[in-house]
């Protein structure tokens, strides 16, 4: 028994009560003999389509900003980078790659300037992201509807302008990533393609922080006083951080949005900070400490369970009449549970 608790305490309660959890719905699935090769397809899609919004609140975290409650901001800007290719016409691997460009230079832009709000809030970072990001995204849904746009499969039709809330690409470049270098084994899908773009990323941020300046932006993060001694400059580590952060949002965006086939705007991103904080937190991490383990297994675990939480529900209780609305209380009652244990791993 005292065994038991000394495992528990290392995985850490949360991890362990969803380790479990998965370990429940994965059981169901072959009980009731689901189709688990389409089950884990759509579970790997998921993880490969948010990993770089996971990946974003390693940095904030490392920092010192804590969770990236800003989220929305570099999401907004990859949107606009997005919607601006389909305003083009571009199509293919030239669209994809326009965008993904794009949404770093806006994203470096947005992540700036959130950088330097946050320098005069220290200690209210999150609280005060999170006033950001949703007066940011309902301002932009006003620009949204008067932005010149002349894309006619882009606005809507009843007015003739503004966008619609649904963007769709499918004619552009919808799926090309999903695509890309992606195995077949039997029915089971892996995006290759879609893993080494974000195992390429997560290495840049790897090796940025066991670079001296890196090592100095994380001892910043830990213990700012000491890194005043040492001659390093906080803020500059603060808003440094914010910028690759809301790059990284920017840029996971365009690959979440050409995988679901729509951009996705006006009140959707205010929405979509809530499941990485809840992958990254279950994966370990906490306001104060993260790293690339904790994104890989918070990921796995948090996005296969929302993936299966809907079927097994509906296999459960035979029926889609319930399953939708337990999956989405199984969503929101994990990003809650996460969030309770915000300090477990300090």
């Amino acid at each position: 028994m005292e065994q038991i608790k000394k495992t528990i305490n290392r995985i850490g309660s949360a991890r362990f009560v969803m380790i479990v959890f998965l370990f429940f719905l994965v059981a169901i699935v072959f009980v009731k003999r689901l189709d688990a090769a389409y089950l884990f397809s759509n579970a790997l899609l998921h993880i490969g389509m948010s990993s770089f919004f996971v990946l974003s609140m390693v940095v904030t975290i490392i920092t010192g900003t804590g969770l990236n409650f800003g989220l929305p901001l570099g999401l907004i800007a990859g949107l606009f980078a997005g919607v601006l290719t389909l305003e083009w016409k571009m199509t293919g691997w030239a669209g994809v790659l326009t965008a993904m460009a794009l949404a770093l230079v806006f994203g470096a832009l947005v992540g700036f300037l959130y950088g330097r709000i946050l320098i005069h809030v220290k200690g209210s970072e999150m609280v005060v992201g999170n006033y950001i990001g949703q007066a940011f995204t309902f301002l932009m849904c006003i620009a949204w509807m008067f932005l010149p746009f002349t894309n006619k499969k882009l606005t809507l039709v009843v007015t003739g302008f503004g966008l619609k809330e649904q963007v769709p690409i499918l004619e552009y470049y919808a799926g090309i990533i999903d695509n890309f270098l992606s195995i077949h084994i039997g029915s089971l899908v892996v995006p290759l393609g879609m893993f080494l773009i974000f195992g390429f990323a997560a290495f840049l941020v790897w090796l940025l922080f066991r670079t001296r300046y890196g090592i100095g932006m994380s001892v910043s993060g830990a213990n700012p006083k000491f890194a005043k001694s040492l001659g390093i400059n906080e803020d500059n580590v603060r808003v440094i951080g914010s910028t690759i952060a809301s790059m990284l949002a920017a840029v996971g965006i365009i690959i979440y949005s050409q995988s679901y086939g729509y951009y996705m705007i006006y009140t959707t991103p205010k929405s979509m900070a809530f499941p990485p904080m809840a992958a990254i937190l279950i994966g370990g991490a906490s306001t104060k400490r993260a790293n690339l383990s904790n994104v890989i297994i918070g990921m796995v675990i948090y996005y296969t369970i929302i993936t299966l939480a809907s079927p097994v529900a509906g296999a459960l209780f035979a029926g889609d009449s319930i399953s939708e609305p337990l999956r989405v209380v199984i969503q929101n009652g994990v990003v809650l549970y996460s969030l309770t244990k915000i300090g477990e791993g300090e």
